[in-house]
């Protein structure tokens, strides 16, 4: 049953124009930050090669922040399509376990999420062979850089962010408030940002920072030119702790919506007088 309602779930989300719009402007956006200095995310990238592990590294975690759209739209919105569109009540007069439409629903939006993130690594790519692009800063191309920032940062940042997002719309059945938790966790990530940015409290900013390219820059902190056009982060100290941190988290917020959960349209209320 799971399989199915993924399956179902995947072509619901493929048929919808939004995942097609969103897709091209993520794509169209990396693009023109790996092709031009008009377009920047994270600041400019100095002497390094356009094409360097870190400059990549950096231009994917660039787009985390707006990562949180796309939980908002394809795993927070797959949480409430049956109850907004009133089509719940067919799902359960059936013998679907939770769990399988639970997981299947969240895995079918975080498999959306993960596709469009992967057309920004592929804008990425294809604006590093624009003939514009001044070829003395180009590097070699490889994969790696791609695949650990996607492993690394990217899925694990969707798989917390969509966790936290899926919770919220399963146990209020409101988009308002699950937009709420998303100002909220921004407020929360500034105000951490802000108060670890001291020298002796760095390291603890890079525990607690839910993307984790706090992590990433205190590892690269002091690299010289020469490393960050060819080495990888390590994924080591801070950086692993970091992920193994918020995975958990993420983990423990998705059994948090499974327990929550109820077949009824209004969800979780406060009592009133």
């Amino acid at each position: 049953m799971f399989r199915s309602i993924f399956a179902f779930e995947l072509r619901q989300q493929f048929a919808n124009p939004v995942f097609w719009v969103v897709f091209s402007v993520f794509a169209l956006l990396a693009f023109g930050a790996a092709s031009s200095d008009a377009v920047q995310l994270g600041g400019g990238i100095g002497n390094v090669n356009r094409n360097a592990p870190y400059v990549i590294v950096f231009l994917l975690g660039g787009f985390i922040s707006l990562a949180m759209l796309l939980a908002v739209i394809f795993i927070g919105g797959a949480a409430l399509r049956d109850f907004d569109n009133r089509t719940a009540e067919l799902f359960f007069t059936t013998p679907v376990k939770k769990r399988d439409y639970l997981f299947g629903r969240f895995a079918g939006g975080l498999s959306m999420a993960g596709l469009i993130m992967l057309g920004v690594a592929l804008g990425i790519l294809a604006g590093t062979f624009m003939p514009w692009v001044d070829p003395q800063r180009l590097g070699p191309t490889t994969a790696a850089p791609y695949l650990w920032a996607l492993a690394v940062l990217i899925l694990p940042n969707l798989f917390f962010m969509g966790a936290l997002l899926f919770c919220l719309a399963v146990a209020t059945r409101s988009m308002l408030m699950t937009y709420v938790g998303v100002i909220a966790f921004l407020v929360f990530n500034l105000v951490t940002g802000t108060l670890t940015a001291d020298l002796d409290t760095r390291w603890i900013g890079a525990l607690i920072d839910p993307y984790g390219m706090a992590a990433v820059e205190e590892a690269t902190r002091y690299w010289s030119i020469s490393e960050r056009n060819t080495l990888i982060p390590p994924l080591s100290g801070s950086l692993l702790i970091n992920r193994a941190i918020w995975m958990a988290l993420g983990a423990l917020l998705l059994w948090a919506a499974w327990r929550l959960f109820r077949t009824d349209r209004e969800g979780w209320t406060l009592r009133r007088r």
